[in-house]
């Protein structure tokens, strides 16, 4: 069982609204990076920083929406999707991905390495940077930034680094 912060949860959720309403059936893992990306969430607050500003981010939502657009819809929109705060992710019409059970099995092991009680957002951020997807879009070179040399980061002192942009962010020359 998933005890997330209340943080995490909501990240879950919107994840799963978006996937909503794209019209997309299945709830996969670049839907929760679209979410922990957005401006002011923990991913672009990082991505930011060590990327070189909000430019990288803007370069890597333009990705993540890249990614987004080539999953599966089905018309009409599935409803409303419902996770209850146990995560236990019975939704309504959407189901999740392999994927992404697997990035909730990730972050539940960051969680247990990290010795808290709570899923927390950094648990799901290292998790979700791990999924073929989602690391594909963070490394590819984005349309305005490119993302050059890479270093750790630690998103806290209990947990190991993963690796993140170094360089200062370049102009790509077509």
């Amino acid at each position: 069982d998933l005890e997330p912060t209340p943080k995490a949860a909501k990240a879950i959720v919107r994840a799963a609204e978006l996937a909503a309403e794209m019209a997309h059936h299945t709830l996969h893992p670049i839907h929760l990076a679209a979410i922990l990306f957005e401006p002011g969430e923990l991913g672009a607050v990082v991505w930011d920083r060590v990327a070189g500003g909000p430019e990288a981010t803007s370069g890597l939502q333009q990705q993540f929406r890249k990614r987004l657009s080539t999953l599966p819809t089905i018309t009409p929109n599935p409803e409303r999707p419902g996770l209850g705060m146990g995560l236990s992710l019975t939704l309504t019409l959407m189901q999740p991905s392999g994927g992404f059970n697997e990035v909730l099995r990730n972050a539940k092991a960051w969680q247990r390495r990290s010795d808290t009680e709570e899923l927390a957002v950094h648990h799901l951020l290292r998790a979700v940077v791990e999924d073929p997807v989602v690391a594909s879009a963070v490394s590819e070179p984005h349309d305005e930034p490119t993302v050059p040399n890479r270093k750790p980061i630690m998103f806290s002192k209990s947990t190991a680094p993963i690796s993140m942009p170094t360089a200062p962010i370049q102009k790509q020359t077509h």
